[in-house]
Parts: structure tokens; sequence; C-alpha cells
């Protein structure tokens, strides 16, 4: 049994996870799906307005790649020593079919550049630089 399906997926999320970072100075997972094409704009926009009530029903891939991606995220994130944060879904939308705590967390993790990073990146010395 090969890795390769594993290891081209991790390479997608890398190639484009650095691309929401490099553009939003952010990365959180709905935008990272946007940009992998796992969700659709309109479904994006249709899940924060509460038109969808959960953000798994829409995204074009089934719960065997979504932990394979998150699994990616977080190796990707610890690789380029990125800080997490906490943001909630907006107001009566959940992440997940199921809403469990822990899933729920998971899909609200924001990852950004520390500002040690991003003075490094920068190289202005500017700690409030962006990558």
């Amino acid at each position: 049994m090969s890795n390769q399906p594993n290891h081209d997926l991790e390479s997608r999320v890398v190639r484009c996870a650095d691309v929401v970072l490099k553009r939003d100075g952010f990365v959180t997972y709905p935008t990272l799906f946007r940009e992998m094409g796992l969700l659709a704009p309109g479904d994006l926009d249709a899940w924060r307005k509460g038109r969808i009530v959960n953000l798994e029903r829409v995204v074009c891939t089934n719960l065997t790649k979504l932990a394979r991606i998150q699994t990616a995220v977080r190796r990707w994130a610890k690789n380029r020593d990125l800080t997490r944060a906490r943001v909630g879904a907006p107001k009566g939308r959940r992440y997940s079919k199921s809403g469990q705590p822990w899933v729920e967390s998971e899909y609200a993790t924001l990852y950004r550049a520390t500002r040690s990073t991003r003075t490094e990146r920068s190289g202005t010395g500017d700690p409030e630089a962006r990558p």
C-alpha cells in the first residue's frame, strides 16, 4: 500500500496554506478549504449568513480526508512556528455535523505567524511587518 495519496494531499495542503497565509496573514479552515477548491465561495457565504447549518455539509470531500487535512495543517503550522488562536463559528452555526466540542474547536483554529517569524521573514526588524 502506497503513501502517495497522503503525500500528495499534504503537499497540496502546504501549498494552499502558504498562499492563504501570505495573502491574508492567517489561515482558517474555511479559507483553506476555499483555496483548495473544496468549498465554493457561495457556500461559505451561505454558511456565514446562516443558510447552511454546518460547514461540513458543503465541503466537497469526505470526513477521512478532512481529518487528514487537519493533521497536515497542524504539522505545517508547527514547522512554521505559527501561533494558534480560536475563532468561533458565526452565531447559530457549526463547523461540523456532530457538533462535538473537540471537533468544533479544531475547525475554529486560526493560525498566524508569530511576531518573531514575521520580523525574520520581512527582514525589516519591524515586529508588525506582515510576511
